[in-house]
């Protein structure tokens, strides 16, 4: 299993990279920005060590405008979830955005699993939280009920 880390660095800046060092061989990090994230220095470098871990990391500058960088995400993620056939790998928004939510809600749906989830730092995301796990897997499950029923009633 793969880990994808889409980070809206102007959202969480680099407290959303605490823990990009400890990732596992194969996990990535898409690192979204636009050009008014002018505090996206090479200090946030700092806790990149190494070769290896630098490579982990995809800069994805997104143009300037009202979403942009939660539209640029949302298309990356729509991307890499439809290329993998598997579909058994993580994908973490790293955000404190709340319009990520729809998004989340949105592919958990489709693919009946909680795949995506969201987390301010990588740090964060490490140990998925199994209670909030159960938890959001009687979410979908009623709202899978209630859409049925809905449909039955239309």
């Amino acid at each position: 299993m793969r880990s994808y880390y889409l980070i809206d660095y102007e959202s969480v800046r680099e407290n959303g990279l605490l823990g990009i060092s400890k990732l596992p061989a194969g996990d990535l990090v898409y690192l979204f920005y636009t050009k008014n994230s002018d505090q996206l220095k090479l200090e946030f470098l700092d806790e990149i060590k190494d070769q290896q871990t630098a490579e982990k990391i995809i800069l994805c500058k997104a143009n300037t405008g009202r979403q942009f960088i939660e539209m640029y995400l949302a298309t990356i993620l729509g991307s890499l979830i439809g290329s993998d056939s598997a579909q058994e790998n993580r994908y973490i928004i790293v955000s404190r955005d709340c319009d990520f939510l729809g998004i989340q809600s949105y592919w958990n749906d489709q693919l009946n699993k909680n795949l995506v989830e969201i987390s301010t730092s990588i740090e964060k995301a490490k140990l998925p939280d199994p209670f909030i796990g159960d938890k959001l897997e009687q979410v979908m499950q009623l709202r899978r009920l209630i859409q049925s029923i809905l449909e039955k009633n239309e």
